[in-house]
This record gives C-alpha cells, structure tokens and sequence, in this order.
C-alpha cells in the first residue's frame, strides 16, 4: 500500500514492517538453531557466539530487506534501508529493556551499517523479478 497521491516514488511503509518482522522472525528462527545445536552438545559454539550472533543478524536483516523491496516494487533502497533502520530500532528496545546501558556511539555507527545493508538487500529484491 503506497501513500503517495500519484504513486510514483512511493515509499511501501507496509513493506518495510513485513520485511521488519521478517528480520525479528528470522532471528528467533536462528537463535533457536543456534540454542539448539549447543544444548545437542556443541558447546564450542558459545566461545565464538557474538560472530554468530552478527552473522544471524545480517543474514535475517538482507532475508527481511529482500523480502521488503520484492514486495515494494519501488524504491528498493529506500525500503531496504527503512527494514535496517526497523531492524536496529528494534534491537535497541530490547537491549534497553535485557542489558546494560547503551553506547550510543556504537549504535549509531550499527544503524549506519544496518541501512546500508538493508538498502543492497532491497536493491536485490527489486530486481527480482514477479512472474
């Protein structure tokens, strides 16, 4: 659904929440794998889990802006760019509500990298092609 009265450059808000909650899905889904395979007895998983927590990440974060700017048809990189702002948005909540304080020069510095990310991701889904 686009909210531009002559449709041309619309942005797809709703594109970029389903793409959103796609990168929130995505990283329950993985976490879960992740848990999972350590409770199964990989425990040398928990000695390198920030990588695999970023790798998670970025994995459901271009997964969500593809799925975003395939479904937008317009302005992929704008969509894309919105779903890695969502994303970061989001993990920003639940960092304040689970953790410590927030350094706000590194989240800065990772929506900066979640947007240009999420912008590649859209620019790919666009050029996906419906048929």
């Amino acid at each position: 659904m686009n909210y531009n009265q002559n449709g041309d450059g619309a942005i797809s808000y709703r594109s970029i929440l389903i793409g959103g909650l796609t990168v929130l899905l995505g990283m329950v889904l993985l976490t879960v794998v992740l848990g999972t395979l350590t409770h199964l007895g990989w425990p040398g998983l928990l000695n390198c889990s920030n990588t695999f927590y970023l790798v998670m990440f970025y994995l459901a974060l271009v997964t969500g802006s593809v799925y975003a700017g395939f479904n937008s048809q317009s302005m992929g990189w704008l969509t894309g760019a919105g779903v890695g702002l969502f994303a970061s948005v989001l993990l920003l909540m639940i960092s304040i509500l689970t953790g410590p304080a927030v350094n706000w020069f590194f989240f800065s510095l990772k929506t900066l990298i979640n947007c240009l990310i999420g912008a590649l991701g859209g620019i790919i889904g666009i050029n996906i092609t419906k048929r």
